[in-house]
């Protein structure tokens, strides 16, 4: 038996990767996960975009599922953010200290 992890957490800051097909979000957008399930043939999770109906269906296999207050999305229609900024590289860190242990 196959275990299925999530691909994300409830909480996670992630990050539109593609448009999507009735413009409920576009590449880019960013959101956090409210609400993640696991559904007939993958995972779909909440950002906090309230559901126009009470029900989805699975775009791969048309399964219908029930909505509580808000619409649920196909996982693989976002990645984690990443934040950059604060990021260097292990040479430009390296270089750093060999400028702090110089100065001392």
């Amino acid at each position: 038996m196959a275990i299925c992890i999530p691909p994300f957490y409830i909480g996670q800051e992630i990050i539109a990767i593609k448009n999507h097909s009735q413009g409920f979000f576009k590449k880019g957008d960013e959101f956090i996960v409210t609400g993640i399930i696991k559904t007939c043939c993958s995972f779909s999770v909440s950002v906090g975009i309230t559901a126009t109906t009470d029900e989805g269906q699975c775009m791969r296999c048309g399964a219908i599922y029930k909505l509580n207050s808000e619409s649920l999305f196909n996982s693989h229609c976002f990645a984690p953010k990443i934040e950059t900024d604060n990021f260097i590289s292990m040479k430009e860190f390296t270089l750093k200290q060999l400028e702090y242990i110089g100065a001392n």
